[in-house]
């Protein structure tokens, strides 16, 4: 009589529907005559959902109580502890697994709690909407997580921002972010806002544009294709050959670098 307390609420429902589908499943075959599917395979399914569900039970148990001192380990982190040891964690952890198994209160703990404390640099701000973008549900929490990132940068810092976010090696850059990953008008509406903001003040504080960003292809544009189809057709220089002077007019066209040699 007293099974049923010893599993969560979580855990339970789940359980009692299992028990009753096999219950049914063997009822049912028993009176059809059923060989394969008789009472005594049907007892031996109950009994080993039973297992299985008290085994679920434990395990639900131990992995809440590591998640909860997870949860504490990174709030007391936010709280007490200074950039190095920030710093040490964004370059030894995975932050994408952190959220994973944290949910949602690590992620608003490092995007709220840390981002008011001033723990976070540009590249743990870069490092946080990389992983937000890669959790398996970006939803309305991973939303105003990153609007608060992207808020919380402003002139030049959050130009060097958009620039880690675009140069992260795959189709999740800034426009797809804003674009493809906030559903949500409203947050849309307000990160676009605050990028024109800080657009115009940096442009009004240089008495330009902050630097050219060039895009370009690869394949017979960058270096040579050899060739090979669908890359490209040009077989006059060797496989990934850099044209000569690509390069050099890059470097022309990229206006920040000339003045920063300067």
């Amino acid at each position: 009589e007293n099974w049923p307390s010893m599993l969560p609420e979580k855990t339970l429902a789940p359980f009692m529907f299992c028990l009753l589908a096999l219950h049914d499943i063997t009822t049912t075959s028993n009176v059809l005559g059923s060989v394969v599917l008789g009472w005594p395979f049907g007892w031996l399914c109950l009994l080993t959902a039973l297992v299985v569900g008290l085994c679920l039970n434990e395990f639900s148990r131990s992995s809440q109580s590591l998640v909860e001192h997870l949860h504490e380990l990174v709030d007391h982190i936010c709280e007490l502890a200074d950039k190095d040891v920030v710093n040490y964690i964004f370059t030894h952890v995975s932050i994408p697994t952190l959220m994973e198994v944290g949910g949602g209160r690590v992620i608003d703990m490092l995007t709220d709690k840390a981002l008011r404390k001033g723990h976070l640099s540009v590249l743990h701000k870069a490092i946080l909407v990389d992983a937000l973008q890669g959790l398996r549900f970006f939803n309305g929490k991973s939303q105003r997580a990153v609007r608060r990132i992207l808020c919380s940068c402003s002139g030049q810092e959050l130009t060097a921002l958009k620039n880690m976010i675009d140069a992260g090696g795959n189709y999740q850059n800034l426009h797809h972010l804003v674009y493809k990953e906030l559903p949500d008008d409203e947050i849309r509406s307000a990160i676009l806002e605050h990028l024109k903001q800080e657009a115009d003040k940096v442009r009004e504080e240089l008495g330009s544009s902050c630097g050219i960003k060039v895009l370009s292809d690869i394949d017979d544009t960058l270096y040579s294709s050899g060739g090979k189809f669908p890359a490209g057709v040009d077989k006059q220089f060797p496989p990934h050959a850099i044209y000569p002077g690509c390069l050099s007019l890059f470097r022309i066209l990229d206006k920040q670098r000339l003045l920063s040699d300067a």
